[in-house]
């Protein structure tokens, strides 16, 4: 895991005060969380990695990610809501984004030349734990970039974690 400098993790179930405890035992340094807002969006890494903090919702955490050598980049890690009328805050903060960024990703997926980044892992991210014929699969998160993030890191992957 010691190549691996930032994770991000959507819907921890465990309450924000804790995000300290966990990036110790996983060997990070450095962790944001959305806590004081929802709590649903926590972000780790370690060094030579630098992130500064420029946004936070309780949709949405967005950080310029610095590394010697390398020129920056934009993290945003979204936790979108569920409900339409939910989200509509949202895409104004990816709007407010899109004038940082040079590349311009905003309005929708195809409109921004964004792409998913491959996952490896559960095919399902989530669960409505009913039983029978009335249970329901759908893999609900999904991480993208712009080929401006895919050029500074040609090996992201994602990997889906079981929740035990």
């Amino acid at each position: 895991m010691d190549s691996v400098k930032i994770v991000a993790i959507l819907e921890p179930f465990i309450h924000h005060d804790d995000a300290g405890d966990i990036a110790r035992k996983i060997d990070f340094q450095n962790f944001l969380h959305n806590g004081n807002i929802d709590g649903k969006v926590w972000i780790f890494w370690r060094d030579p990695v630098n992130l500064s903090l420029f946004g936070r919702t309780n949709q949405i955490i967005s950080c310029m990610i610095n590394v010697a050598g390398a020129p920056s980049a934009i993290l945003s890690v979204v936790y979108a809501k569920c409900l339409l009328d939910q989200r509509r805050p949202l895409w104004d903060e990816m709007k407010e984004i899109a004038d940082i960024e040079r590349d311009g990703w905003v309005h929708s997926i195809n409109e921004c030349g964004l792409l998913e980044i491959p996952f490896q892992g559960l095919k399902f991210t989530w669960c409505n734990e009913r039983g029978g014929g009335r249970r329901i699969w759908a893999r609900l998160d999904r991480v993208f970039m712009n080929s401006g993030w895919l050029t500074r890191f040609p090996l992201m992957k994602i990997d889906h974690l079981a929740r035990n």
